[in-house]
């Protein structure tokens, strides 16, 4: 069967013949153009078919060898072959038995003289029997097309069996482990939110109606509660705990099955948009069987190699897809939108594609977060109900959303602390063209307003704020609620609202409060004590039930917003208070009735922030106040924003003072700076309590621990469980003490510490600033480095976690971050001591998987290995050079080099050593034999000009090393010729001037044939220009430069005979070289050589003597 093959370009070759033949019979002879016509066009379309039947049939798979079998059984090819040939000779001239032009080189020029000897004639018997060929030639096309048409067919099965294959078991894992976004769990972040709710304090928002209504899909009526729930509050307000709340009622009413979450967060610092999307995805294909929609295993195809490259418009479809196989409305809940980085115009457009996009009528969306202008305006932005366009259909998603009118001030907005006037409808973005009353944007008239109260009041009466009930005291066995505090409407009503009333249309703008005593204004904190005017201004939130009601859908909008700022919420902090007094045990002693008071004082200060209330409560707590007259001057005094507690808290509970508490305060503070930093990456709290000690004396460090460190900061940090011990390439049995980590209490500690009013303040030693917590960061782990192996527990070979992590994070910090190192005299002094190649962090490396972890520290493990053969230098600055010259550093190497005396710096240059064999850089020339070596050699030979330059500017020359230039001029295009040589010609410049010699004794050829040999003008300059001897030759008894025994003819030639007739190592890469001809290339470069060995003295070798070259010596003996 491998004839069939064969015969396929024999074949082609007689079709070209064929065509080119009737060509000329189109030309040539009258009334033959039609058939000729007809014949190159039936064979035009034979070629492409041979062509695509030779591709089929070559490779040696299963399906060729099938095809070639039924090809040779019905001998269709054969038929084809003979009906081709006959065609030939009936077109083909019978002149003296001339070849087909297509096989001969002069083709063209025969082809006219047949033209003079006879004239092309086409007979009528020619005609018909091209006619019968013809004929055939088409039958055996239909059966090769037939038979291609069920090839196709068998590879689509194939195809088929190979997706059915891909998305078995183990392949359903796969896609769905790259679909999975890199450290991010929104499983484990929920268990954690989880354990941190109080009992009954959630629940007032899924016994509404609202709830029950998103649930179920939403409403499309005016003012129905829509699929797509917005709700928002103000920092410290419980949004993240409500929400976790929520994710579990999804699960419950779900049963676990079509529904998804996601917790934003500012920790990660990036846009959540694509992260959020992979998540969702992969969890909602897990919850369907591991269904994998074809969508996206099309993708996975196509982008295996990184998921990132896939466009979001292609997660989204797959997510409609998978969407699309549950039976029941999915539901998705996403938490702290506001903690994705900005710009997120791409992720909030993502987001109301799905909250309101048609084709996402099965999909229920939650967002929880703060109300941010970007936020704010992307959502009023949405066309109303029922003019969203599929995206699908528009085939456009990432958009940029509309940006915010400059008159538009979000409701917790970061400027003056002055009160505002209510937010006028005027002046919001997006409003509909059709009227006030049309669109996202709709206000409600007067008119609308009063027939909507009226229906609800006596005859005449006018709806005004004053209408509203006051507070009144809660039936609870509690006794009298504190002022401010209204009994709850029935839960009906939460979800019946009418727009208009107790919207956000009547609440301030801005509820913010200053700092006392400063100009500090704390972002997103209403007002305590300020009371607005009723006339004229809105009234406060905290006294108009009115103003305790939730917001909800108005008419022909697209979603259903929610304020937090709502008096189920004071309920619920008021349960929340109750709760954690009671669980206080040194309280338990006090009346009931105080502790009533204590209750309402806090859940009346706290403005809706749980927060704040929490703090006030560990305050309490940690002072171990057990007398009513301390808890009553207390609550006398409390702090005004949550930014005034946290100063407060650092203030009173670590105070200046000598001696011992400075070490606490020394202790806290690193620890928040560490846990509040976004690359730190602190694994677990056992490794911060170790970093922590930082600056503390070690002889103290016994009595730091996390208790310590808890009864310190109290509510600034949070301590969670973890549900697996962190990872380690060490082996490890010390997981006892592991299962913990520690965390900003708050997303909002964080930004106390960064505020730029915090340097200012009595807690300005805890403020914190991005450059600081790196330079901090770098200072803990390098110096950690530094105590490697001294703090272990007795017995314990292997590193610690600190260890470990102080090697991690100095292994990044090696590559990321080198130039906050150069900057800070703190932290490359810290550095440069762990680059000795004997440090003792170097020799926890032991084997491949902790080096290959490592692969930084492994490269210097790696340079001095006495075990096989390597000798140290005998000064440390020489080792810390060879350390950053690997590393390629020369940055720190110049910043080093200043720290080293004058005296000592001459020392350097020569000091020997010998390196390790596996130490070598990229050319065989950067570990220069097993002989010693210097820094000033091993910069030559790694070709590092840079560092170089260096070195001589502190004072290194290279008179003593004659070796140097031959270094600089091994392998001198290697490892990439990128600059024809130019590197290696500005080291022979740098070594020449710093006065190495150019005619250096004792080896077996000079640097001057080595230059000539390749023909590069300036390199023979460079030692010519250096005095380097035109005529001179090496040595026959000398020492090869670089060791080898291997001998070559040019050795003993003169630079002239070299120069004439070698062959230049990049004669054979033209590539490397100019784009003319390679061989004009060479000889101009050797003509100029030539002349410039004239120049400087070069006399003409004498010629050697005819027969041997060396002629048999004349013995004389002399008789004395």
């Amino acid at each position: 069967m491998a004839e069939i093959l064969m015969g396929l370009p024999g074949m082609l070759g007689d079709i070209a013949s064929i065509i080119y033949w009737c060509k000329e019979y189109f030309r040539q002879v009258r009334g033959a153009g039609a058939f000729m016509n007809r014949i190159i066009v039936l064979l035009g379309a034979w070629a492409p078919q041979l062509e695509l039947l030779e591709d089929l049939l070559t490779p040696d798979d299963r399906s060729s060898q099938s095809l070639r079998m039924v090809l040779a059984n019905k001998g269709t090819l054969e038929q084809t072959r003979s009906c081709l040939q006959e065609l030939k000779e009936l077109v083909a001239p019978k002149s003296d038995g001339l070849s087909s032009p297509s096989n001969s080189p002069g083709g063209r020029r025969t082809l006219r003289r047949i033209r003079l000897r006879e004239k092309l004639t086409w007979p009528a018997s020619n005609q018909d029997k091209a006619e019968e060929l013809l004929r055939e030639l088409e039958t055996h096309k239909s059966s090769i097309n037939l038979l291609l048409a069920t090839r196709n067919v068998f590879d689509f099965r194939e195809l088929h069996t190979e997706v059915n294959s891909l998305a078995s078991e183990q392949g359903r894992r796969e896609i769905l482990a790259w679909l999975k976004p890199e450290k991010i769990d929104s499983h484990e972040i929920h268990l954690e939110k989880r354990n941190m709710r109080e009992e009954e304090t959630c629940d007032w928002m899924t016994r509404s109606d609202i709830w029950k209504t998103w649930v179920e899909g939403g409403s499309k009526s005016q003012h129905g509660h829509r699929r797509f729930l917005w709700i928002h509050g103000i920092p410290g307000a419980g949004k993240t705990i409500l929400a976790s709340f929520l994710i579990d009622a999804i699960a419950n009413n779900c049963q676990s099955k079509g529904y998804s979450y996601y917790y934003c967060s500012h920790q990660r610092s990036q846009d959540e948009m694509r992260p959020f999307l992979q998540w969702v995805l992969a969890d909602l294909c897990n919850q369907s069987d591991r269904f994998i929609p074809q969508e996206l295993l099309n993708l996975y195809k196509k982008h295996r190699g990184s998921v990132r490259t896939v466009l979001i418009d292609d997660l989204l479809k797959c997510l409609l897809a998978v969407t699309r196989r549950f039976s029941r409305q999915v539901c998705i809940a996403v938490d702290a939108v506001d903690e994705s980085s900005k710009p997120r115009n791409h992720f909030l457009k993502v987001l109301t594609t799905i909250g309101t996009d048609p084709d996402f009528d099965h999909v229920s969306l939650l967002l929880i977060s703060r109300d941010e202008q970007d936020i704010r305006a992307a959502f009023e932005a949405l066309p109303p109900l029922g003019e969203t366009t599929s995206f699908v259909e528009s085939g456009v998603v990432l958009t940029p959303t509309a940006q915010p009118s400059p008159s538009y001030q979000p409701r917790y907005a970061r400027r003056p602390a002055e009160p505002s006037p209510t937010r006028p409808g005027s002046t919001r973005p997006g409003r509909s063209p059709l009227g006030p009353n049309w669109g996202p944007n709709v206000r409600m008239s007067p008119e609308i307003l009063h027939a909507q109260a009226s229906a609800d009041q006596p005859s005449g009466h006018q709806p005004s704020y004053t209408d509203f009930p006051p507070p009144q005291p809660s039936s609870s066995s509690r006794g009298q609620q504190a002022e401010g505090f209204s009994s709850p409407r029935s839960l009906s009503q939460l979800g019946n609202q009418q727009p208009g009333f107790g919207s956000s249309a009547s609440r301030p703008s801005s509820l913010i409060r200053k700092h006392s005593g400063s100009n500090n204004a704390e972002p997103h904190t209403p007002p305590r004590r300020s009371r607005p005017d009723r006339s004229g201004e809105a009234s406060s939130p905290w006294r108009s039930q009115g103003k305790l009601v939730p917001e909800i859908s108005k008419r022909y909008q697209a979603y259903t917003e929610l304020s937090m700022d709502n008096h189920f919420v004071l309920n619920a902090i008021s349960t929340y208070v109750r709760r954690r007094l009671q669980r206080i045990e040194h309280l338990k002693h006090l009346r009931p009735e105080f502790l009533q008071e204590i209750e309402a004082k806090l859940a009346r200060e706290a403005r809706g922030m749980f927060r704040w209330v929490a703090c006030q409560i560990d305050m309490i707590d940690s002072l171990e106040l057990s007398d009513e007259p301390a808890i009553q001057d207390l609550l006398q005094n409390l702090p005004d924003t949550v930014f005034d507690t946290y100063e407060r808290l650092i203030v009173e509970r670590i105070p200046h003072a000598d001696g011992r508490n400075e070490h606490n305060r020394t202790f806290a503070r690193t620890a928040l700076a560490l846990i509040c930093s976004n690359t730190s990456e602190i694994p677990s709290a056992d490794v911060l309590v170790e970093a922590s000690l930082f600056n503390v004396p070690r002889g103290l460090a016994h009595a730091f621990d996390i208790q310590r460190l808890e009864r310190i900061l109290g509510c600034l940090i949070k301590v969670t469980k973890l549900n697996r011990r962190p990872a380690s390439v060490f082996t490890r049995d010390d997981d006892a003490n592991n299962r913990v980590r520690v965390a900003p209490a708050h997303y909002t500690v964080k930004e106390y510490l960064f505020a730029p009013n915090t340097a200012k303040g009595p807690a300005k030693d805890f403020a914190l600033t991005n450059v600081k917590t790196q330079i901090l960061e770098l200072e803990v782990v390098f110096n950690g480095l530094l105590q490697f192996g001294n703090n272990r527990p007795r017995g314990q070979n292997q590193p610690t976690r600190y260890e470990e992590y102080c090697l991690r994070m100095t292994e990044k910090a090696l590559e990321s971050r080198r130039a906050l190192i150069v900057a800070e005299q703190s932290i490359w002094e810290a550095v440069l001591p762990c680059l000795k190649p004997n440090s003792p962090h170097l020799d926890a490396l032991r084997n491949v998987a902790i080096r290959q972890a490592f692969p930084k520290w492994a490269k210097l493990n790696a340079l001095f290995r006495t075990e096989k053969g390597a000798v140290l230098p005998s000064r440390q600055e020489t080792s810390i050079l060879v350390s950053l010259l690997t590393l390629n550093w020369p940055e720190l190497a110049a910043v080093y080099l200043k720290q080293i005396a004058p005296d000592d710096c001459a020392a350097l240059w020569t000091d020997t050593f010998i390196m390790s064999p596996e130490a070598g850089g990229r050319n065989a020339a950067a570990n220069p034999a097993r002989d010693r070596t210097t820094i000033l050699r091993l910069c030559v030979a790694r070709r590092r000009i840079d560092f170089l330059e260096h070195f001589l500017e502190a004072g290194a020359d290279f008179a003593s090393e004659s070796r140097a230039l031959f270094d600089a001029l091994r392998e001198p295009y290697a490892p990439v010729d990128v600059d024809a040589g130019g590197t290696t010609g500005q080291l022979l410049k740098m070594v020449l001037q710093r006065g190495a010699d150019p005619n250096p004794p004792g080896y077996r050829y000079t640097p001057l044939q080595e230059a000539v040999r390749h023909l590069e003008e300036r390199w023979v300059q460079s030692l010519l220009l250096e005095h380097a001897d035109p005529n001179a030759v090496g040595d026959p008894e000398g020492e090869h430069p670089y060791g080898v025994e291997e001998e070559e003819d040019w050795y003993d030639h003169h630079p002239l005979e070299i120069c004439r007739s070698t062959r230049p190592p990049w004669q054979d890469k033209p590539d490397k070289k100019h784009d003319f001809d390679i061989e004009d290339q060479v000889e101009h470069a050797r003509l100029r050589v030539e002349a410039l060995l004239f120049r400087f003295g070069a006399m003409e070798p004498e010629p050697e003597p005819a027969g041997d070259s060396h002629p048999e010596r004349e013995v004389i003996m002399i008789d004395c």
